[in-house]
């Protein structure tokens, strides 16, 4: 009787260890949830939302454009940033007044990016004259924006990210409940 009790005992220690192992390894290299700390994705995600990251999504190939993808910030000691891809390796964006051109074409706005307006917030410190002529992007970078971009630190301001600042692509809204969606 105190075999069985103590070899149940163990049992289910292993398959606790065993169900607490699965977890940590999902959560530090599959998935991880994230909170949203700004505006600069509205209206896409608000601040206060939880978002779960694919931190695998970018093994064999590069985001795509479209996707909304959290990376650490190339001069910044701060948070991970959030925003939206619309920029690949190799293309050339150009900023013209309140739209955005890519080789050539204005971008299409598919993607709910609110306009940019006349007066940006001095903080984001755009860079005009690089955008108006246009910026090419490396091999291996993307250029990223976020869909507020009246209100919004991304590649307009620091240039595009390389592949390697890229933590992950956001892809479902998980709370609060009443906003639970796949991320466009």
């Amino acid at each position: 009787m105190k075999k069985t009790i103590v070899r149940n005992i163990l049992e289910w220690l292993v398959v606790i260890v065993i169900i607490v192992s699965l977890a940590i390894i999902v959560r530090y290299l599959a998935v991880e949830p994230r909170q949203v700390r700004m505006s600069s994705m509205y209206p896409t995600l608000e601040d206060g939302d939880y978002v779960l990251v694919n931190r695998m999504a970018y093994i064999t190939n590069g985001p795509e454009r479209g996707d909304v993808i959290v990376f650490e910030p190339p001069y910044s000691g701060k948070d991970d940033y959030i925003k939206r891809v619309i920029g690949l390796p190799g293309e050339t964006i150009n900023n013209i007044g309140s739209e955005i051109w890519i080789d050539g074409q204005r971008l299409d706005d598919d993607f709910k990016l609110l306009p940019q307006t006349d007066e940006l917030n001095d903080n984001l410190k755009l860079k005009p004259d690089k955008l108006n002529e246009g910026e090419a992007i490396g091999p291996d970078e993307y250029y990223v924006v976020g869909d507020n971009r009246a209100h919004s630190m991304d590649s307009r301001s620091f240039g595009a990210i390389k592949k390697n600042h890229i933590k992950g692509r956001a892809f479902i809204i998980f709370y609060p409940l009443n906003r639970f969606q796949f991320i466009p």
